[in-house]
């Protein structure tokens, strides 16, 4: 089917009834002539709706892809970002229910600290143990 370029809804018939007209059209125009140009306006009338049905399933159709394509972006991107966020959490070591919990805790020293100490006390021997008597008169010991 020939696609239509204007609507026949809109198209205004030309009124033969006019004087202009009466001459001519009363020679050219029969009853059946004018039945069989209400029947193509008819039918072109028709052809114009289903044409618009069908250009506004395919809008739909395209609006519908295009928020189909939109969600999955959208999908794909908060998958991703929550990915990244999984990543960077930070990983628990496995939980014991029954350990018996610590009362004291290891010292560790920062590298600052223990480069001061080195540097300001005599150490009896590389590698052995080295106490150094603090200010408030407790004892630290460090293994170098």
């Amino acid at each position: 089917m020939p696609h239509i370029t204007q609507e026949p809804n809109l198209e205004v018939r030309p009124d033969f009834s006019s004087a202009t007209y009466d001459a001519v059209c009363t020679a050219l125009t029969t009853p059946d002539v004018t039945k069989d140009e209400d029947v193509e306006n008819n039918t072109k009338k028709v052809a114009w709706e289903e044409q618009d049905e069908v250009a506004a399933a395919e809008a739909r159709l395209a609006q519908d892809e295009l928020e189909q394509h939109k969600h999955d972006e959208q999908r794909k991107e908060e998958e991703t970002e929550k990915n990244e966020k999984q990543k960077k959490k930070p990983k628990l070591k496995d939980f014991i229910a029954n350990k018996p919990v610590k009362d004291t805790t290891q010292l560790c020293p920062s590298r600052y600290a223990i480069h001061k100490l080195y540097l300001t006390l005599p150490l009896v021997e590389s590698g052995s143990l080295a106490v150094v008597l603090a200010e408030s008169g407790g004892t630290i010991a460090f293994l170098l």
